[in-house]
């Protein structure tokens, strides 16, 4: 079967498209309420934290293809328990040995075999370190599908109002009206975005390029307006006067330690590198440059972004920054009511292809644990299944949790262990199994930066849980 491949900037649509949901629109929150210059310092961190993530990801899929190769042909048999790998016992020599005549074949590179990153886990951890990353995966993917979905009904019901269930509102008013035009608009999500997520992967490519361009064009005018409101002011509807006079501190330590999980929430790819790498043409050449150009780009973006909206809005910076342009829809000029109309509607157009991209990959994890093999996960009947029972409960979630930037923080809790300190410990365990150097060595496959990768996470980990618990 001929393996079809997406080119470099198709696959970086893909990227765009689940960077760019959620998170982004709550980073300005952080700026506010956690500082400025703090949130600047964690961002750059988290950047150098996803380069090293991104390797360790890469790398593992590579030397665990020359691990499977070995299998198959027969030249090693696996003997470690699960406890024996998670724990790394002694594995004696390196199972590649290059002399060998037989083994010169066998190189430690990325192919057209699909390895999610539960696989990865399995192969070097055993099936420890697979339900380890599962739970917390899951936990994490299904609380950003929620988010999506909030994205979807909160901004609509914002925006347009519906017959006999209410007029335009702010859903976190709490008035009971607007939780049913919520429900209502949810309800309208689950039917469009549902087909979606049963497409193949493939299929979704030029939604997924069309989507890309569109959000950025949002984006656009949301940078626009604000920089215009931030340089001439302005005077919405609802009596407040913009730019705010209360600009960001510089650090606010007393809130940071709970705003700061939302800023890997809002950078968090690790678990779409197999699925797009794997369909990325000439991927031993593109695959570091797509993924460094996505991991920057998007970094920059967000300190401008947060900061600008910051800084215009002040002290009435919603949750979701994309809110505070309701008052400009009564306003008296038509092209300010176009503008933010649209950047209201920008969270629905995201959150539709995020929801897609997001449950495959999550079905895709979910199969693999339930025992199905990878042709088997090709079947049609079997990718339906799994990603129904991912799509519809984080939908019926929704209507009952709605308060984004606590289910962003928690969420991005979780991704302290999934994306950052299992990723470490698998990638130090391949390195053990297959120590050759691969395609994708670069300045962060030195040792000493995933020790830094575990050690700082799991810092992060144990600082943010204690912030969020006790102290937000």
């Amino acid at each position: 079967m001929e393996h079809k491949t997406l080119s470099w900037w198709a696959s970086l649509s893909y990227i765009i498209n689940s960077l760019v949901g959620a998170g982004f629109l709550a980073v300005p929150y952080v700026f506010f309420h956690g500082g400025w210059a703090l949130t600047l310092v964690a961002s750059l961190f988290i950047t150098i934290l996803n380069y090293i993530a991104y390797t360790c990801h890469i790398e593992t899929m590579a030397r665990m293809e020359a691990y499977l190769q070995l299998i198959e042909t027969g030249q090693h048999k696996t003997s470690l328990t699960d406890v024996e790998r998670y724990f790394w016992k002694d594995i004696g020599e390196p199972l590649l040995d290059r002399e060998e005549e037989s083994n010169k074949e066998i190189k430690p590179e990325v192919t057209d075999r699909k390895l999610e990153v539960s696989d990865l886990c399995y192969l070097t951890l055993g099936k420890t370190g697979e339900f380890l990353y599962l739970f917390g995966f899951s936990l994490g993917k299904y609380g950003g599908l929620t988010s999506a979905a909030i994205l979807w009904g909160t901004g609509l019901s914002s925006l347009i109002s519906v017959p006999f269930i209410s007029d335009t509102c702010d859903i976190y008013d709490g008035e009971f009206s607007c939780r049913m035009l919520y429900t209502f608009w949810v309800t309208i999500f689950a039917i469009i975005v549902l087909p979606m997520t049963i497409m193949d992967f493939r299929e979704q490519k030029w939604i997924q390029i069309a989507s890309t361009g569109f959000r950025l064009s949002l984006v656009l005018f949301m940078f626009v307006s604000a920089g215009l409101i931030g340089l001439f002011g302005s005077g919405s509807n609802d009596g407040d006067d913009y730019p705010s006079t209360q600009a960001p501190e510089a650090s606010d330590m007393a809130h940071f330690g709970s705003l700061f999980p939302i800023l890997l929430f809002a950078t968090a790819f690790q678990p779409n590198i197999p699925i797009i790498i794997n369909h990325l043409e000439n991927r031993q050449k593109n695959a570091t440059s797509l993924y460094y150009s996505a991991i920057t780009g998007n970094t920059i973006f967000l300190l401008i972004f947060g900061f600008v909206i910051a800084y215009v809005f002040g002290a009435d910076i919603s949750r979701q920054a994309n809110l505070n342009w309701s008052p400009y829809l009564t306003s008296h000029g038509i092209l300010l009511k176009v503008v933010a109309g649209l950047i209201l509607l920008s969270p629905c157009f995201n959150g539709t292809t995020t929801y897609s991209l997001r449950s495959i990959v999550l079905a895709e994890s979910l199969a693999s644990l339930w025992g199905y093999t990878v042709e088997q996960r090709k079947t049609k009947k079997i990718q339906v299944a799994f990603r129904l029972v991912v799509g519809i409960p984080p939908i019926l979630a929704s209507l009952l949790v709605y308060n984004l930037s606590d289910l962003l923080a928690w969420t991005g809790l979780l991704f302290f262990t999934t994306f950052f300190i299992l990723p470490g410990v698998f990638y130090l365990a391949a390195k053990r199994m297959i120590p050759q150097k691969t395609p994708y060595d670069t300045w962060v496959s030195a040792n000493g930066w995933t020790y830094l990768l575990l050690a700082s996470s799991s810092t992060g980990l144990v600082y943010c849980l204690n912030q969020k618990l006790f102290n937000s």
